[in-house]
């Protein structure tokens, strides 16, 4: 099992966040020896309501790359997936190992249904991480996009020298988490 980069313990109603780099157990990419592991890459995406983020990440969290494209308007679940497609074509390389999705709204618990996205029209229990699996061949897993923007904080951002923190999400949605 690869080691948690963050692990967050559960609060009232919600359940464990530990990471594993986007819960793939089967990639370690903390704390790696391998000269060659080293130069593995995740792609990150945030799905806005009016654009989406892409990032190529190493396991340190330095950002290799990264690309921003417009959400489809009407931001329909199978005009989202071509979007998202596109976007992952641009960024994919030999070195990616998995993608993760920051989406406006709640994932199933495995991470693997995009149960419902605030913003988005007609976006109740779209597979998504099976569509971008199929696409990219790579491991995918979906997760509510202010827990990803609390984690990224938690692990090098602003919350990292806090015990227990707040992040809100202000764009064309609100969210938030408590740390």
């Amino acid at each position: 099992m690869g080691e948690p980069i963050v692990v967050l313990p559960a609060r009232a109603g919600m359940a464990p966040l530990g990471v594993e780099l986007a819960r793939f157990s089967q990639f370690s990419l903390n704390g790696m020896s391998s000269p060659s592991s080293i130069h593995r890459e995740v792609i990150g995406i945030d799905i806005g309501g009016s654009s989406i983020k892409f990032g190529r990440f190493l396991s340190n969290g330095d950002c290799t790359e990264s690309l921003v494209l417009p959400t489809p308007q009407p931001a329909l679940p199978k005009a989202v997936y071509a979007q998202l497609a596109h976007g992952i074509d641009l960024l994919k390389n030999s070195a990616c190992v998995a993608i993760g999705v920051g989406m406006p709204g709640p994932a199933d618990a495995a991470g693997r249904v995009a149960q419902l996205a605030i913003n988005l029209p007609q976006w109740h229990d779209i597979p998504l991480a099976d569509w971008l699996e199929d696409h990219g061949q790579l491991p995918t897993v979906l997760e509510n996009d202010a827990n990803c923007a609390g984690l990224g904080e938690a692990w090098l951002g602003a919350g990292r020298d806090y015990r227990n923190f707040i992040l809100l999400t202000l764009g064309t949605g609100v969210g938030g988490r408590c740390f």
